[in-house]
């Protein structure tokens, strides 16, 4: 791995020559040429630069991981859809606006997590709605996972958290053990109660228009 990274670079020239270039972060540069002669690449890391869109990888099958966070990327440009095994995507705090602007994105099948956050694009209210619509195999958005099996695991846990915490809180007061009822348990009995109660009004006004 090529480490090119906090050396105030401005340009790279004969980067095609640089077969193991990986991270290039913390300098100045605005463009780079030539990467799409870089086959065998598979990650890179260009965060804080001064990069106005995306360089052009051109079809490059062996490509993973693109870190371009804190630059001055405006929109993502067609020939990124040609990364077709490209799995994580990293545009944080970048300067995209709208969802036209982002569309190559929709064509990455193997795109499983993404960050957009930092940009204009990232405030609208339908922003996450049209991620996930149109980027399905995605599983996680600016940081934040939520594929079924982990968001699974995740409430498991907090089950299994609760039930420390209440075997505790038993131990504490003397309690037996299953003295304190489940949170989950205490709102179901919340949420019938109400039933019954609406159930009882609508019972006494059949009994009362019928008198």
């Amino acid at each position: 791995m090529l480490n090119l990274s906090n050396n105030k670079l401005e340009s790279l020239i004969g980067i095609e020559l640089l077969s193991e270039l990986s991270v290039i972060s913390h300098n100045e540069i605005e463009r780079i040429d030539g990467l799409d002669k870089l086959k065998s690449l598979t990650k890179l890391s260009a965060s804080y630069n001064k990069f106005r869109q995306i360089p052009k990888f051109g079809e490059n099958e062996n490509m993973k991981e693109i870190k371009i966070n804190n630059n001055k990327i405006t929109f993502v440009h067609e020939s990124l859809s040609n990364l077709v095994n490209l799995q994580v995507l990293d545009l944080g705090n970048n300067l995209i606006t709208n969802f036209s602007q982002i569309e190559p994105l929709y064509k990455l099948k193997k795109l499983t997590n993404l960050n957009l956050k930092g940009n204009p694009i990232a405030n609208d209210p339908e922003y996450k709605k049209t991620i996930l619509e149109n980027i399905p195999e995605l599983r996680i958005l600016d940081g934040e996972r939520f594929d079924p099996k982990f968001l699974s695991r995740k409430e498991k846990r907090k089950v299994i958290d609760e039930i420390k915490d209440r075997e505790e809180k038993e131990k504490k007061l003397g309690l037996k053990p299953g003295a304190l009822k489940p949170p989950h348990l205490k709102k179901k009995r919340k949420i019938n109660n109400m039933k019954n109660q609406l159930k009882n009004k609508a019972e006494s006004l059949k009994k009362k228009q019928k008198d």
